[in-house]
């Protein structure tokens, strides 16, 4: 009945966690966080992190569901929340990778250029912290300039465009507190 361990806690995207349905049901949910979820502390239980994928995840979330409202994951930024899926998401050939194993260490090697931030700001940082972010498209702008002195112009566009992912969430909220008291009909 309680899967709560102290001082676990639902601060970040992709955790994976346990939820029990209910006293005397005998059944679970498991669920992968793709926000922080702070509601869920003491409740559900974080059993594991994804250590790779985690962009699949993003893509599965922006599948429609048969929910008919719509929610505000990012501030301004409408997704699916909830219900089941209008199309089967078929997840295969995934499972444990086992401490020590090449598949786990591979996951969790740094880079060899030194990117080792998320394709999703969110999944760095879920509060969107200006200097966090900041920083980090920073260093990624270092990394492209890098393939780019190298020859390597698609890998520096890549590192480029990512950096600029990174920098939209706070061009967003910059925004909207310049125009926070502005009419958006006008």
């Amino acid at each position: 009945e309680k899967l709560r361990i102290p001082g676990v806690r639902f601060d970040r995207p992709g955790l994976v966690a346990m939820g029990n349905h209910g006293a005397d049901t005998n059944t679970c949910t498991v669920m992968i966080m793709l926000n922080a979820a702070e509601h869920l502390d003491g409740h559900n239980q974080v059993v594991g992190r994804v250590v790779s994928g985690m962009h699949v995840l993003r893509a599965i979330e922006l599948f429609p569901t048969d929910r008919q409202e719509r929610s505000f994951a990012e501030k301004n930024v409408q997704t699916w929340w909830g219900g089941k899926p209008k199309v089967d998401v078929v997840i295969e050939g995934c499972g444990e990778l086992a401490r020590g194993s090449p598949e786990l260490e591979a996951c969790l090697a740094a880079p060899a250029d030194g990117d080792f931030y998320p394709t999703h700001p969110i999944d760095f940082s879920c509060t969107y912290e200006r200097e966090v972010l900041f920083d980090a498209q920073e260093r990624l702008r270092e990394i492209g300039n890098a393939h780019l002195k190298d020859k390597n112009y698609e890998a520096a566009l890549e590192k480029y465009t990512k950096a600029r992912a990174y920098l939209e969430p706070l061009l967003r909220s910059q925004h909207q507190e310049e125009f926070a008291d502005e009419d958006v009909r006008t």
